[in-house]
């Protein structure tokens, strides 16, 4: 198969995993996890924790691929690299508490409940966060003791399989326990069809209901991180430029491409003028260039998303919106998009109903907060939101109102390890990187101890 540079567009072969042999690759993980599963959840964390250092001593080698892979600027791609090495130091100090049986006493009969591992999981992740989204991924079937059929997105392959060569490498690691499935679309429904344990997904809603539909069959478990859809609503009370500043640069991240980015605009009407004007200027000063130059955006991931960007913004003229700064793709070889500020949006536009996942930031002004609440509950998605008011109070009464996973209170994003992670509606199902997360990935068995 082919992967693309979105930086030049240069093609590159890759081989890919015959489909065919992904039963085999699942007896593989499976006969890996009898063992894996055994072990006290201490030794399998003991054990993945050296993963951490591998990263780091990796970090320059894993940050170009990652933006040869899908165009994310090297500095990015270094934090990347760094957070997800205290990521995995964290989530393996806290297994063992996590997972440890918790004694339930009831009365003239005791018991306790032990999260034993499931077997095989079938972990699909995404390109725009390849080596975090998929470190986190791994680790939530790892370290409950079970195996994994890792397949990495077609559009991130470089990235994926230089992180499977590191677990690979891990000398507390079974041979065969993670998988590597190298390949597209057929490759994933050929996992997720296959007689895994489980599913674990960081992808698209359509590919979500894709994946459920075929779980069904087998009841599978699943855990779906999709797609978001996410509301910002600034009240009149904030500093409105240092606001809108801080909502761009939070927006224009990863060009856009990151499922829990700011990609609707809600602001109270006396404020609506001066944050057009103070988020214009400052997407003007995002630095759009080469990943590998000093610079805040590289190019979108491919072509796939410069065409769905280019469809959403048109989409949105056609019915009236005005473009304040941006709105074409850069002339130059490559997948580049400037940030593009919307004024004069409307519900009906499909970037207010669709995630079109890239430069885009539609901005609507509102009466009050309850009709920006309002406005931000009426799309399918939930995954998350931000409240920008200097008022505790009413901060805390808008959150209890938002039909989202994460609410953010003069903050935007994902919380931080520990808290329960994932969406609402079609944001996905299930939380990851926490107690429950971690839980999810086992099997919650009570053990009932008659009274003597």
């Amino acid at each position: 198969m082919y992967v693309v540079d979105p930086t030049t567009e240069e093609r590159s072969e890759i081989p890919e995993t015959p489909v065919g042999a992904i039963p085999e690759q699942l007896e593989l993980a499976r006969e890996a996890a009898g063992p894996w599963g055994l072990m006290p959840a201490a030794e399998r964390a003991a054990a993945l924790l050296p993963l951490a250092d591998a990263l780091e001593a990796h970090e320059e080698e894993l940050a170009r691929l990652t933006a040869k892979d899908m165009g994310k600027p090297l500095a990015t791609a270094r934090k990347e690299v760094l957070r997800t090495a205290g990521g995995i130091r964290y989530l393996c100090r806290m297994a063992p508490e996590w997972l440890a049986p918790e004694v339930t006493d009831a009365g003239p009969e005791a018991g306790y409940t032990e999260f034993a591992p499931l077997g095989v999981v079938g972990v699909i992740t995404p390109w725009n966060g390849p080596i975090w989204l998929s470190t986190v991924s791994l680790l939530s079937a790892l370290l409950p003791g079970n195996g994994a059929l890792y397949k990495p997105s077609e559009h991130s392959l470089r990235t994926g399989m230089a992180l499977a060569r590191l677990c690979h490498a891990l000398p507390g690691l079974p041979d065969g326990l993670v998988q590597l499935v190298v390949g597209g679309k057929d490759h994933g429904r050929a996992v997720v069809a296959s007689d895994v344990a489980m599913v674990a997904l960081v992808g698209s809603t359509a590919a979500g209901k894709e994946i459920m539909k075929t779980c069904a069959g087998g009841l599978k478990r699943v855990s779906l991180e999709l797609g978001g859809l996410d509301a910002a609503i600034v009240l009149r009370d904030v500093d409105i430029p240092a606001v809108a500043r801080k909502i761009v640069r939070i927006h224009c991240a990863n060009s856009g491409q990151i499922c829990c980015s700011i990609k609707r605009v809600y602001v109270e009407r006396p404020a609506y003028a001066r944050f057009l004007e103070e988020a214009a200027a400052e997407a003007g000063r995002v630095r759009v260039g080469d990943p590998h130059d000093d610079v805040d955006m590289g190019p979108l991931a491919g072509a796939f998303q410069l065409e769905k960007v280019e469809a959403a913004l048109a989409d949105a003229v056609r019915r009236g919106a005005r473009v304040l700064t941006g709105g074409r793709r850069l002339e130059r070889r490559g997948f580049f998009f400037p940030p593009t500020v919307l004024a004069d949006v409307s519900p009906e536009m499909d970037l207010m109903n669709h995630e079109p996942f890239g430069p885009l930031l539609p901005v609507a002004p509102v009466d009050d907060w309850a009709e920006a609440v309002r406005l931000a509950n009426a799309a399918r998605y939930g995954l998350t939101a931000s409240i920008w008011t200097n008022d505790a109070s009413l901060a805390r009464t808008i959150a209890s109102r938002l039909d989202v996973g994460v609410v953010g209170w003069n903050a935007h994003g994902v919380p931080p390890l520990g808290a329960p992670w994932g969406g609402a509606k079609e944001s996905g199902i299930g939380r990851t990187r926490s107690r429950e997360g971690m839980r999810e990935f086992s099997n919650v068995k009570f053990v009932r101890i008659p009274a003597v």
